[in-house]
C-alpha cells in the first residue's frame, strides 16, 4: 500500500552476504518467474525488480551477474524514466563491483543528455578506472547542458593526466559561448540570471 521496505530488505540481504546473491542473480536476469509474477500481482513494475536487484548485487560486490548488468546498460522501456532508472542502477552496480569489462560500454554512453544519468555513467567509469574513457569524457565535456557537462569535466579530471590539460583550456575558452547558447534555450535556469558570473 505504498510503503517500501527496500532499505531494510536490501540491508538484510547485505548482512546475509554471498548466499543472497544466489537469489538476486536470477532476479536481475529476469529468470525468477515466481518473483516477477508476485511483483505484477503487487503493482511493482518489472524494471524496479531489475534495478533494485542490480543495486544489491553492487552492494555485495558480486561479479557473477556482470554480463547481465552490462546488458542492462542497453535496457529499453517505453517509459524513459524506467529505462534510465534501470540503466543507472546497472551502471552504479558495475562501478562498485569494479567491472573492467563494462568500461568500454559505459564510455560509449557518455553522450547521454539527461544529466543525472550521465553523472551515474561517469561515476561508474571513474570507479572502474576506465582510462579508455578519457577521450569520450573530453568530448562529452563540451556537449549538452552545464549540468551534463560538469560531471564530464570532473570525470576527465579524475581519469586524465597532464596531456589532457589543453582540453581544460579549450573548455574554459569555449564556456562563455556554450553557456550563453544554453541560456537562450532555457532562460529560467537559475544560473542564467547572471550569465557572466556563472561562466
Amino acid at each position: 500500500k505504498g510503503v517500501s521496505f527496500y532499505v531494510e530488505s536490501s540491508y538484510a540481504l547485505y548482512q546475509i552476504g554471498t548466499p543472497a546473491a544466489g537469489k538476486l542473480i536470477p532476479a536481475v536476469q529476469g529468470d525468477d518467474k515466481e518473483l516477477l509474477k508476485w511483483a505484477a500481482a503487487n503493482n511493482i513494475v518489472e524494471p524496479a525488480v531489475y534495478a533494485k536487484s542490480a543495486q544489491v548485487l553492487g552492494d555485495l560486490h558480486d561479479a557473477r551477474a556482470n554480463k547481465r548488468l552490462i546488458n542492462l546498460l542497453d535496457y529499453k522501456n517505453d517509459d524513459l524514466r524506467f529505462q534510465l532508472f534501470v540503466r543507472m542502477r546497472a551502471a552504479d552496480a558495475l562501478g562498485r563491483i569494479r567491472a573492467r569489462e563494462a568500461a568500454k560500454v559505459l564510455a560509449g554512453m557518455l553522450t547521454e543528455e539527461e544529466a543525472n544519468a550521465r553523472n551515474e555513467y561517469i561515476s561508474a567509469v571513474v570507479r572502474i578506472g576506465g582510462k579508455d574513457a578519457v577521450g569520450a569524457l573530453a568530448k562529452s565535456a563540451a556537449a549538452g547542458s552545464w549540468d551534463a557537462r560538469q560531471p564530464s569535466i570532473i570525470g576527465l579530471a579524475m581519469l586524465g593526466d597532464e596531456k589532457d590539460l589543453p582540453v581544460f583550456d579549450r573548455l574554459a575558452k569555449d564556456e562563455e559561448a556554450a553557456f550563453t547558447a544554453e541560456c537562450k534555450e532555457d532562460p529560467e535556469y537559475e544560473e542564467c540570471k547572471a550569465v557572466e558570473a556563472s561562466v
